[in-house]
Order: structure tokens, then C-alpha cells, then sequence
């Protein structure tokens, strides 16, 4: 997992996404927290692999999950999903 606080810069993210390239390219999956990218619209347009994002606003840091497009998303749980279902039981 890498803390990679300010990747919300262009120039940085591009930067860092080209070292991860190397990795994600032999099957890993890459764990980024406190990213602070709310809006992944540049990352679509840079990345060609595949990947997730929690950060809905900039003060709430985000996790992005990185991985190799040809993987399948067999099960998604976010952390907004559990939230709604703790509200509901309270």
C-alpha cells in the first residue's frame, strides 16, 4: 500500500502512475490511500488499466485501488454501502 498524498497534481500523478505501470503490467494490485482525487476524469484518460476510487471529497483523502484491466470485478463493497445499512439498523 502507498500513502501518496497529492496525487490530485497532473503532473505527479502521471509521474507515479508510469513507475506503477511496470508493476501492474505483471498482475498486481495497487492500494493508494490519501490520494485526494475527487475527480478521476484525467486518470480515465491516462490510465489504461482498470481501477476504483472512494474519494468523493477532498478533505475525506480517498483509497484508489489500481489493477490490470483484463482482472474481472467479481464483488464490490464500499465503505458508503456499510454506512447506509449502519444507519438503517440504528
Amino acid at each position: 500500500m502507498y500513502n501518496c498524498s497529492g496525487l490530485g497534481h497532473p503532473k505527479k500523478l502521471k509521474r507515479f502512475l508510469l513507475k506503477l505501470n511496470v508493476l501492474v503490467n505483471k498482475g498486481c494490485v495497487v492500494l493508494l490511500q490519501l490520494t485526494h482525487i475527487v475527480n478521476t476524469k484525467y486518470l480515465e484518460m491516462i490510465w489504461k488499466h482498470g481501477f476504483l476510487s472512494n474519494c468523493v471529497k477532498a478533505n475525506l483523502a480517498g483509497v484508489i485501488i489500481i489493477y490490470k484491466r483484463q482482472y474481472d470485478l467479481v464483488h464490490l463493497v464500499t465503505s458508503m454501502l456499510i454506512m447506509k445499512v449502519d444507519n438503517l439498523l440504528q
